[in-house]
C-alpha cells in the first residue's frame, strides 16, 4: 500500500492536505484547485463535508478505539460485541457508539466500556497503548449519501456510511464509478438528492 501511495504522490496524483474550499473554483464542466483541474471533485470528509452541501442531515455517532498489547495470539479478527483486529504486536479494539457527546477526544466511559467487553472475550492481562476517537457520519435512514450536487454537477459526494463503511464502501465505490464512467443511474435509496 505504501509503495502505491508513494507512486501516486511522486506523480502528483495524490495530494494530502485539508481542502480549502475558498480556493476551489467550481465551473459548469470542471473544478480547479491550486493548479489542478478535474472534471469532478468528490467530497468524502465525514460530517465536516463543506459549505457547498449545506450539511446533509447526518446523524453523527462517536466511537472510541483502543490499541492493546497482550499475550493473546490470533491471526483472525474477533467480532463479538466489539472487534479485535490483530496487528503486528497488538490488537486494535473497538468500538463504542455515542450520539450525544461528539467530541474527538477519547472519553473515559467509552474506554471503560471497551475494557469490560474485552474481559468477556479474553481473561489475560493487557495494556492500553493508544486511545482514539472518531465521529462517524451516519445518517437518519442508515443509508449513505452518494451522487452529485443539484446545482453543481461537478461536485459529488460519497459519504454517510456510519458504522457500515467497511462493509458498504467497496460496493458503493464501484457503483459510483459506474455512475460516473458508464452513466449508470444512482441507486435511489442512496442518492443524495433524497436529503434535499
Amino acid at each position: 500500500m505504501m509503495t502505491y501511495k508513494n507512486y501516486l504522490s511522486e506523480r502528483r496524483f495524490l495530494v494530502e492536505e485539508w481542502l480549502n474550499t475558498d480556493v476551489l473554483k467550481v465551473e459548469k464542466d470542471m473544478v480547479t484547485y491550486r493548479g489542478y483541474q478535474a472534471d469532478k471533485i468528490i467530497f468524502c470528509a465525514g460530517v465536516e463535508v463543506s459549505d457547498f452541501w449545506k450539511s446533509p442531515p447526518f446523524r453523527p455517532v462517536r466511537g472510541e478505539i483502543i490499541d492493546i498489547e497482550c499475550d493473546l495470539e490470533s491471526p483472525y479478527i474477533i467480532n463479538q460485541g466489539i472487534f479485535m483486529i490483530p496487528k503486528n504486536s497488538y490488537f486494535t479494539v473497538g468500538s463504542t457508539y455515542d450520539h450525544a457527546v461528539l467530541t474527538h477526544k477519547p472519553q473515559e466511559e467509552g474506554v471503560k466500556s471497551l475494557i469490560e467487553k474485552i474481559r468477556t472475550l479474553f481473561d489475560g492481562d493487557f495494556q492500553i497503548v493508544a486511545k482514539r476517537t472518531g465521529v462517524r457520519p451516519a445518517t437518519h435512514d442508515r443509508k449513505p449519501f452518494i451522487g452529485f450536487h443539484k446545482d453543481f454537477r461537478t461536485l459529488g459526494i460519497f459519504n454517510g456510511f456510519g458504522t457500515k463503511g467497511v462493509s458498504l464502501s467497496p460496493y458503493f465505490a464501484m457503483h459510483f464509478v459506474d455512475v460516473m464512467i458508464q452513466g449508470v443511474r444512482i441507486e435511489e435509496e442512496v442518492d443524495v438528492q433524497r436529503a434535499f
